[in-house]
């Protein structure tokens, strides 16, 4: 299943109008063909989100900064500095389809200025009060499994035949 918030507009849909398939196009005018830029931006997002794994498990403060949310009751925000919204987006809509309404009762991105090269998430669960909690049942797990759907992604791509010959 596709599952995200804007698949009506991006998703080709069955008879039962459930969404079946997402067709992107890359074009390139370089040395480099389409399906192999494909697999570098695989890798390239598999390491961003895995070195964000890292940063919160070394609890890294030059990076990450947790504090009490001034507008969620018990939740958080959470300032990731040397990142953007296209890591914010993939996490936040991740998260959203893992944890809410079991785990999270919100979950939020933004970036505060287009300059400034960092995100802030709020986050709020009833399940989850302590900071701990927050970072090792919410983002750390839901970063590992969008590593886990990479890596899968990426061995997949790998056995197709237009990417061997490529």
């Amino acid at each position: 299943r596709f599952n995200t918030s804007l698949k009506e507009r991006y998703f080709y849909e069955d008879e039962n109008g459930e969404p079946t398939k997402f067709i992107f196009k890359i074009e390139t005018i370089g040395v480099l063909p389409p399906l192999i830029i494909f697999y570098k931006c695989i890798i390239e997002l598999c390491n961003r989100v895995k070195n964000l794994i890292i940063n919160f498990k070394n609890k890294n403060e030059n990076i990450i900064t947790i504090k009490p949310s001034s507008n969620l009751p018990d939740g958080f925000m959470i300032e990731i500095k040397e990142e953007d919204d296209t890591i914010g987006n993939l996490i936040n809509e991740h998260l959203y389809n893992l944890f809410i309404g079991k785990e999270l009762n919100y979950i939020g991105v933004k970036k505060p200025h287009p300059l400034q090269k960092k995100i802030m998430f709020s986050v709020q669960s009833d399940k989850y009060t302590k900071e701990e909690d927050v970072i090792n049942k919410i983002m750390i797990s839901g970063c590992q499994s969008i590593v886990n759907k990479l890596n899968a992604l990426q061995k997949e791509l790998e056995k197709q035949k237009e990417f061997i010959s490529e």
